[in-house]
């Protein structure tokens, strides 16, 4: 049965082209989750010269069409910390500490890179509805995966070490410095 008022209610477009736009935005903001509305518009725009949309259009395109919601960051481990990463770093080290002719307790300097990115990530991303933002990132809670620089002057050299949180970092900076004999 129709409508008594006579009014008609017109069905969405769905072409090719915006099948193709929807799939293009899913793909990047799985890809990208902590991605900024400028940023998404600005890929879509490279790969669809004529889209002209607002922010706030974006925003409504992604939360109604996509199913996309702005939720705050559950922080997961990278896999780095994974004991079968570390055990290939663990053995590379040991290798690359045999073969060379460095001497770590002299005329060398070592830059701690653990956690640089820690505060740089947003606080927030887009996730499925009802679903949790998990962004994989360094986190200060649990094992510690230091990646270490050596720096001396034949050459720069980068180390990995899995570290507990137990003791002082001096003191397993040390006890990773001194060659085992």
């Amino acid at each position: 049965m129709g409508s008594s008022t006579g009014a008609t209610h017109r069905k969405k477009k769905t072409g090719l082209s915006s099948r193709i736009l929807l799939l293009q935005l899913v793909r990047f903001i799985d890809n990208n989750p902590v991605a900024m509305l400028a940023q998404i518009a600005d890929v879509l725009s490279d790969k669809f010269e004529d889209l002209k949309i607002s922010r706030s259009g974006m925003d409504k395109h992604l939360e109604e069409d996509c199913s996309y919601t702005l939720n705050i960051i559950t922080k997961i481990p990278p896999k780095r910390n994974s004991p079968d990463i570390i055990e290939l770093k663990f053995r590379a080290v040991e290798a690359w500490i045999k073969d060379s002719h460095i001497s770590f307790m002299q005329n060398c300097v070592f830059i701690d890179k653990f956690g640089f990115n820690l505060h740089t990530v947003r606080s927030q991303s887009r996730s499925k509805k009802d679903e949790l933002a998990k962004v994989v990132i360094a986190t200060t809670m649990g094992t510690i995966n230091f990646h270490i620089d050596a720096i001396c002057s034949l050459r720069v050299v980068n180390v990995g070490l899995k570290l507990t949180r137990a003791g002082t970092k001096y003191h397993k900076h040390k006890f990773f410095c001194t060659p085992k004999l």
